[in-house]
C-alpha cells in the first residue's frame, strides 16, 4: 500500500497575525491597512484583491454593512462575501485617501492597479518589520477559514465564502496543522 501524504495548509500563526497587524497598523498607510483587513477577514486569493474595481464594495445601511463582489476566472463568476467591521471601516479610511484616478481598481499604486507581486511586496515589508519569517496572501487565506471551521462555521458556509466549487477542497481546513499537531504532543505530559 502506498502512503499518501495529506496535504498541510500554511497558516499564519495567531501572534504572528497579530504583529503583523499591529506592523501594518503603526505605518498608518490606509491602503495597505485596507488590503490586510480584506485578506485576514474574506478569505480572498490574491488576484481577486487586484481585480477588485470601487464599484465592487456595495455599502448599505448607512455603511453600517457592505458586500464585497469578489469575481473569478474566466467566466466572471461571482461570490458576495460580507465585510465585517474591521474590513468595512478600513475600505471607508482608504476610499477618504483614496488618490483620484481614472482607475476602476480598488487597489492603486504610484503606476496603476496593483498587481500580484506588489502585493506581495507589502505583505512581505511588514512580515520582514515583524520579525516573520514569511507571509503571502493564501496564509492569511487559510487563517481565515481555518478560524472559521474552528468557530463552528459549517464547512458549506466556509466554501461558499473561499469560492470552492468542490467540497473537498474546503475540508483541507478541518485537518489539524502541523502546530496544532505539535501542541497536542507537547501538552502531555511525561511519566513520572
Amino acid at each position: 500500500m502506498e502512503y499518501q501524504r495529506k496535504r498541510i495548509v500554511d497558516i499564519i500563526e495567531d501572534n504572528d497575525l497579530y504583529k503583523t497587524r499591529i506592523k501594518v497598523y503603526s505605518e498608518d498607510n490606509k491602503r495597505d491597512i485596507a488590503i490586510f483587513e480584506i485578506f485576514n477577514n474574506t478569505g480572498v486569493r490574491v488576484s481577486e484583491l487586484c481585480s477588485i474595481h470601487i464599484e465592487d464594495v456595495k455599502f448599505t445601511d448607512g455603511q453600517k454593512k457592505a458586500t464585497l463582489v469578489v469575481y473569478v476566472g474566466k467566466g466572471r463568476r461571482y461570490r458576495e462575501v460580507p465585510l465585517n467591521n474591521d474590513a468595512r471601516k478600513a475600505i471607508i479610511e482608504y476610499l477618504a485617501v483614496r488618490p483620484i484616478s481614472g482607475e476602476p481598481f480598488l487597489f492603486i499604486g504610484e503606476r496603476g492597479p496593483l498587481t500580484r507581486n506588489g502585493v506581495y511586496r507589502i505583505l512581505n515589508k511588514y512580515a520582514y518589520h515583524a520579525k516573520i519569517e514569511s507571509l503571502h496572501p493564501h496564509m492569511l487565506r487559510h487563517k481565515f477559514a481555518h478560524r472559521l471551521i474552528n468557530n463552528g462555521v459549517p464547512e458549506s458556509t466556509v466554501g461558499e465564502l473561499l469560492g470552492h466549487q468542490d467540497p473537498n477542497s474546503t475540508r483541507v481546513y478541518t485537518s489539524p496543522t502541523q502546530k496544532d499537531k505539535e501542541r497536542a504532543v507537547e501538552s502531555i505530559n511525561s511519566l513520572d
